[in-house]
């Protein structure tokens, strides 16, 4: 019935005190005054949008805080009992041009609130990198009033500061501003999933151990900004392996464009964690130097501090003693408490390694600036490594009544101190070593794998028992395919340093000692570890460095190996292969010179299957060949494909007589596009001339 009705009429009706001699724009006003700030402030952000017509899913769109979608159905409703807004048709709706029209219009930011507004906002901007000096908190309270009135007004700039804002006082450590902030912008046109709300609202949960809400967050805002924090917060819980699937979908998603230095920052603090020491030293180099061009030294100082951490990673104790300082003076200059803290907490565990006296004073006192910012995790990590300080057996579990603070609790922490709990005269090592194995594999931490299977191989070494011993042998060769993985000589260090101590019985030296080329240990190798009771147990500060293979240290792996071993390679015939011609690949099984295949009458015929694992065609699709070092005596292969870019293929290679698969390989070749077609000019005779 009331649908019937005239427009004006139908708002009149609406009105439970009407007044028949109203103008329309009075009609219009009096419904519109009673309507709740909810449904007003819905009514005229869908009057602004100027849509025909509309239904639940734009009008979610239009508005920048959409309710739940109950609560939206009610507006909805209470909008068309007003006579504001009518149904069209099922699920669609319409503000009448004419009600449109008598609706006030956006009200303009006053010129004295946007010179306040400018100054603002290059306050924040200059205290958040570093380049002014820190804000009040009665400076920071009055911008927030500020925002507050402004908010009301749609203003990109409001968004701006508030975003802005939001980022000083997550870095500042300061929940407690941030979240009346989040409440000021949620109360009113900015959404909760905004981005520039919602990464440093995110931040300040993670740093506070609440990973849970973090990661929640982070979710529903922007993926590309959101990314690099998202990454911190799965690195904080242990999950590596996650962490770095964040990072590069994001990338993979921009293509060509290079990563910012926040996402590089975090790539080069995982790949650290893990144990990838040169894909962090080339992240963490780029994120230098691309913010040593800008006004951010705040995001300079943590780039120096997870340099630091990279070079005392690799043994480098002065490059990362300089680097850290300089980042906790930074820090210090910016009253950055946490920022402080962490880098206290580096520079202790830098001074594991360089005397423990001064290590101990250091991590106390970073301990209490941990305390002071109500950063759980730095807590724990701190714990860590004040019981390495104090020569004290590791328990598996963190002493603190802070623990409990924690939802996630840090799984790669969890991780090493099951590790370095091995070494406790009262411990299970069995157990430890397995638990500790699993997590490090789970996660995504193939340097922590890597040291736990040594343990569980000396563990079992130690036994005694020749049971044990062929899984000891194959725990310990496990490890070294793992230090060999990521570049580190540890393995080999760790070798030595058993010959040294004459602890393994002579039946086993040439087994877990093969004669190699000699390796300087660091100093801290021959420190003596807690546990005198298993005579295999490293010095646990060994865990803190690597010992990077250095090109020279596998070159001499490589000859050493080379005359015993047969070795598969493939060469490519052509320098710049394309789509328009087939890339031709040799294949050659070549023996070492101590190898029973050298000579060329004992050597057996063997057949290469070739397989491409991208699309593209490899001919022949089996090849025989015999084990030699010269060409004529290896298998050529053809590959073509219609799609520039780099494709995968796969060789099997497999001994003729028996049908043993004896070894597969794969490689990559990459095609150019065909260059475009040139078409060639010549001068059309003349008419005359023909």
């Amino acid at each position: 019935m009331a649908r019937s009705l005239p427009l004006f009429l139908r708002i009149a009706a609406a009105d439970p005190a009407p007044d028949t001699a109203a103008q329309p724009w009075e009609l219009v006003d009096r419904a519109r005054k009673r309507l709740g700030p909810e449904p007003e402030g819905m009514l005229l952000r869908l009057a602004r949008a100027d849509l025909r017509e509309f239904d639940e899913e734009t009008i979610r769109t239009v508005l920048l805080f959409p309710p739940p979608g109950e609560q939206l159905a009610e507006l909805v409703a209470s909008l068309c009992a007003s006579g504001l807004m009518q149904r069209v048709r099922a699920g669609r709706f319409q503000v009448h041009p004419g009600v449109r029209a008598l609706l006030p219009p956006p009200r303009q930011l006053p010129i004295r609130w946007r010179a306040l507004h400018d100054a603002a906002h290059s306050r924040v901007r200059a205290a958040l990198h570093g380049t002014g000096r820190p804000l009040s908190g009665e400076t920071i309270e009055d911008w927030l009033e500020l925002i507050q009135q402004m908010i009301r007004v749609p203003s990109v700039g409001s968004v701006h500061l508030a975003g802005t804002l939001a980022r000083y006082l997550a870095e500042q450590n300061d929940p407690h501003r941030l979240f009346a902030l989040r409440a000021i912008v949620a109360n009113h046109v900015l959404p909760e999933t905004e981005s520039s709300i919602v990464v440093p609202i995110a931040m300040a949960a993670r740093r506070v151990g609440q990973l849970d809400q973090a990661e929640h967050l982070l979710r529903t805002a922007n993926r590309r900004e959101a990314a690099p924090e998202l990454a911190l917060v799965l690195r904080d819980s242990g999950r590596l392996l996650e962490a770095i699937a964040v990072l590069d979908e994001e990338h993979a998603e921009r293509a060509s464009v290079e990563e910012d230095p926040p996402a590089l920052l975090a790539r080069g603090a995982v790949r650290c964690d893990q144990g990838w020491h040169e894909e962090a030293e080339r992240a963490l180099s780029q994120a230098a130097s691309r913010l040593a061009g800008r006004a951010a030294r705040r995001d300079m100082a943590w780039a120096r501090l997870e340099q630091g951490r990279c070079e005392l990673l690799l043994g480098h104790l002065q490059s990362a003693e300089n680097l850290i300082d300089a980042a906790r003076e930074t820090f210090r200059m910016l009253a950055d408490e946490r920022g402080v803290a962490w880098a206290t907490t580096e520079y202790g565990r830098l001074h594991l390694l360089l005397g423990p006296d001064d290590a101990l004073a250091l991590l106390n006192e970073a301990e209490a600036m941990h305390r002071a910012t109500e950063d759980a995790r730095g807590m724990d990590w701190t714990d860590l490594c004040q019981e390495l300080a104090l020569n004290e057996p590791v328990s598996p579990d963190p002493p603190g009544w802070h623990w409990p603070m924690r939802k996630n609790p840090d799984r790669l922490l969890r991780a090493w101190r099951l590790h370095f709990a091995v070494a406790r005269p009262d411990a299970q090592p069995d157990r430890l070593s397995l638990e500790a194995t699993s997590l490090f594999k789970a996660m995504g931490c193939p340097r922590g794998q890597a040291w736990s299977l040594l343990t569980e191989g000396l563990t079992n070494l130690a036994t005694g028992s020749d049971d044990w011993i062929a899984q000891a042998l194959e725990q310990c060769a496990e490890a070294e395919r793992l230090f060999q993985t990521i570049g580190d000589g540890t393995a080999k260090g760790w070798q030595q340093y058993v010959r040294l101590r004459h602890r393994i019985p002579q039946r086993l030296q040439d087994v877990l000692t093969p004669d190699r080329p000699a390796l300087k240990l660091p100093p801290w190798w021959s420190q003596p570890s807690i546990s005198e009771d298993s005579p295999y147990t490293l010095p646990l500060l060994a865990r803190l460095t690597i010992l990077p293979v250095t090109a020279a240290d596998s070159a001499s792996d490589e000859t050493a190996e080379s005359d015993d071993a047969c070795r598969v390679r493939l060469t490519l015939l052509d320098d710049s292969p394309t789509v328009q011609a087939a890339a031709r690949i040799l294949l050659q099984v070549e023996p070492g010179a101590r190898h029973p295949w050298a000579d060329l009458a004992k050597a057996p015929y063997l057949s290469a299957v070739a397989l491409p694992l991208t699309r593209g065609t490899l001919v022949p699709h089996t090849a025989l060949l015999r084990a030699s070092t010269q060409a004529e005596h290896g298998a050529q292969f053809l590959f073509r494909s219609e799609r520039p870019g780099r494709h995968r293929m796969r060789f099997t290679i497999v001994d003729d007589a028996s049908g043993t698969v004896l070894q597969q390989v794969e490689t990559e070749v990459d095609l150019t596009p065909a260059p475009p077609a040139r078409t060639v000019l010549s001068p059309f005779p003349h008419r005359s001339e023909r």
